[in-house]
């Protein structure tokens, strides 16, 4: 099988997915969990519902899915971003931090059967690939409580030869960079601004136009949304006034409804985790390094 990623927008080919079938409720693990659990805890059938009908749009739009092996012992399993992410052309196998997680990469062991491709292991810290964006020539990795610096120490001994590895450090409670800030189009971005430091904020804004969004809407998951190609955008349907200035940016949103899957923390970057995108052309002008 082969994989390839170098963009967030490139036109998507293959994604890798994991089903809902064993999913229960468990110890929250993030704000947003603390917030729904004790009030209004997701209820199974409306989450598997939504990420079927998420799974099929992908589907409908030519996307090859591979679906993750399933496992009793990964009951947190929907959130395959986060157990791997394919830079360039190599597939990195992550290393997760909560205890409750840390199965969860066995999924992965009949994809790595199938692939002709590089794989590499974490094998130094912890590091959640909802922490890490390959995109127009950097590898940028979000500093957070999930991602550390001995992580980010592997990952740029391991690929900073080919790419400019950028560290954003995530002020609290923020815990991956896709909860902040994710890169659509051709050269816009929507962030949530005040989760960075001056500096990173800059930065940011220096290298793409950016979309920002209030607390409220990041608390909604208006970042986590999934490039379909540098032209269409997957968002949840929640979120209709980032869909609307999506649009006015000149991109086409495809809404999909996921409010309930996001009680969980994620929506749909975290649910997904590309294989493979087509390149896109540098005379598109997409977020080159200054």
């Amino acid at each position: 099988m082969h994989i390839h990623v170098d963009s967030e927008t490139g036109r998507l080919t293959r994604v890798l997915m994991a089903r809902m079938n064993d999913f229960v409720l468990h110890e929250p693990m993030n704000e947003v969990q603390q917030r729904y659990y004790a009030v209004d805890a997701p209820r199974p059938d409306r989450l598997k519902a939504q990420h079927q009908a998420f799974a099929a749009a992908l589907a409908a739009a030519g996307v090859d899915i591979v679906w993750a092996e399933q496992r009793t012992d990964t009951l947190h399993q929907v959130f395959v971003r986060d157990i791997a992410v394919v830079i360039l052309d190599t597939l990195v196998v992550c290393a997760l931090r909560q205890p409750l997680r840390r199965n969860e990469p066995r999924a992965l062991d009949g994809l790595l059967e199938r692939l002709d491709a590089p794989v590499a292991r974490v094998t130094e810290g912890f590091v959640e690939a909802g922490d890490v964006m390959v995109h127009g020539g950097c590898l940028y990795v979000g500093q957070s409580p999930r991602t550390d610096a001995r992580a980010l120490d592997w990952l740029r001994r391991r690929f900073g030869d080919r790419l400019a590895v950028t560290p954003l450090a995530l002020a609290p409670p923020f815990i991956h960079l896709d909860v902040v800030f994710c890169p659509v189009g051709r050269d816009q971005a929507i962030v949530h601004a005040p989760a960075f430091a001056p500096e990173a904020l800059a930065l940011l804004r220096g290298r793409f136009r950016c979309l920002e969004v209030d607390r409220r809407e990041q608390f909604g998951l208006a970042t986590n949304v999934l490039s379909l190609s540098p032209e269409v955008v997957v968002s949840p349907a929640h979120q209709a006034r980032v869909n609307g200035a999506l649009r006015a940016m000149g991109l086409h949103v495809v809404e999909v409804a996921y409010d309930e899957v996001a009680k969980l923390g994620g929506a749909l970057r975290c649910a997904t985790c590309p294989l493979c995108r087509e390149p896109v052309p540098a005379a598109a002008g997409q977020g080159t390094i200054p």
